[in-house]
């Protein structure tokens, strides 16, 4: 199922944020301990845990950031790079 204007904003962010981290779908399910499976139905747009959503964003490095618009109707996720500490 290709990405859309319907399909859910997590889809959206964690497609790019794999791409951007250079990662195959399957070194992303192997960092986060999820299936395959689960990489590729989430990237579909299909209903997804907070708690997975989770998962990527700390193997990526990445802030989960959701915010529920009233006015839009509709849940935005977000991720942002988290600063790497210079030691």
């Amino acid at each position: 199922m290709p990405l859309n204007n319907r399909s859910l904003p997590s889809a959206f962010a964690v497609v790019q944020a794999r791409k951007q981290a250079k990662l195959t779908q399957e070194e992303l399910a192997a960092l986060t301990g999820l299936r395959r499976l689960t990489i590729i139905r989430i990237e579909n747009g299909q209903n997804t845990s907070v708690e997975s959503l989770e998962k990527i964003a700390r193997a990526l490095n990445m802030k989960l950031t959701i915010a529920i618009s009233e006015k839009n109707n509709c849940a935005i996720i977000k991720t942002t790079n988290i600063p790497k500490t210079v030691k």
